[in-house]
C-alpha cells in the first residue's frame, strides 16, 4: 500500500509539476511548468525585443511608440497591453499570451481545495480567492511583487502585488488582468497603456 501511494504521489507530482526550459529571441532562459494540460513560464518575460528583432522601446525613449512600450523595474520588464498583443510577438516561438480562461483554469486547478473562492461575473472586479497559501505551487511561489505602472509611469503597490496581463479586452482601453498578493488572488481590469508583468503559455487547443 505504501509503495502504491508513493507511486501515485510521484506520478501526480510529475503531472502537476513537469518542468522544462525555453529561450526567447534575446537568449533569456525561462523555467516552465505543466499544470494539468497547460504549460506555463514560471518566470516573468524579460525580452526587450519582438520576435522579428525590433526593439520594444522604453517608455522614457524620445522615439517611443504611442502604444507599444515597456518599463524596467528591478531588472523586471513591465509591458503595455498593446506591446504584448503586437503581431510581431513577444513570447518565445510556440508560446502565446495567456487568456483570461487560462489563468482561471490554472488557479482553480492549483487551489481546488480552497473554500474561500468567489464566482466571477460579467464586468466584476474583486478578490477571487483569499486566505490561501501562495507558495503551494511553483507557478505562484516565484512572484517578484514588482507592482504595476500607470500610463504616466507611477509605480503602484510595489512589494505587495504581482500583476499579469491577459490577452482579453474588457472594454475599449481596458483589459482583464489577474494579480497576486502573498495570500490572495484577484481579477480586475487595467488601463492598456499601463505596465504589467507577463507570463506566457505554450500553444494548445484548450483555450
Amino acid at each position: 500500500m505504501i509503495k502504491i501511494s508513493l507511486i501515485f504521489s510521484l506520478v501526480f507530482s510529475v503531472h502537476l509539476y513537469a518542468q522544462n526550459t525555453i529561450k526567447d529571441i534575446e537568449g533569456n532562459i525561462y523555467k516552465t511548468i505543466k499544470i494539468d494540460t497547460i504549460e506555463w513560464m514560471i518566470e516573468n518575460l524579460k525580452t526587450t525585443r519582438y520576435n522579428n528583432g525590433d526593439k520594444i522601446l522604453a517608455k522614457d525613449s524620445s522615439t517611443m511608440d504611442a502604444t507599444n512600450y515597456r518599463w524596467e523595474v528591478d531588472k523586471q520588464q513591465l509591458y503595455s497591453w498593446h506591446a504584448i498583443i503586437d503581431s510581431r510577438g513577444v513570447c518565445p516561438t510556440g508560446w502565446r499570451i495567456p487568456t483570461d480562461k487560462d489563468f482561471k483554469y490554472t488557479i482553480d486547478f492549483i487551489f481546488k481545495d480552497s473554500n474561500i473562492k468567489f464566482p466571477i461575473g460579467v464586468n466584476n472586479n474583486f478578490i477571487y480567492m483569499e486566505n490561501i497559501d501562495i507558495t503551494k505551487s511553483l507557478f505562484t511561489n516565484q512572484l517578484s511583487f514588482v507592482g504595476s505602472k500607470t500610463p504616466n509611469g507611477l509605480s503602484l503597490f510595489k512589494n505587495f502585488y504581482e500583476y499579469f496581463w491577459t490577452k482579453n479586452e474588457d472594454y475599449t482601453g481596458f483589459s482583464w488582468i489577474w494579480y497576486f498578493s502573498k495570500n490572495s488572488i484577484s481579477h480586475y481590469n487595467f488601463d492598456q497603456k499601463g505596465g504589467l508583468s507577463v507570463r506566457c503559455v505554450k500553444y494548445n487547443d484548450k483555450f
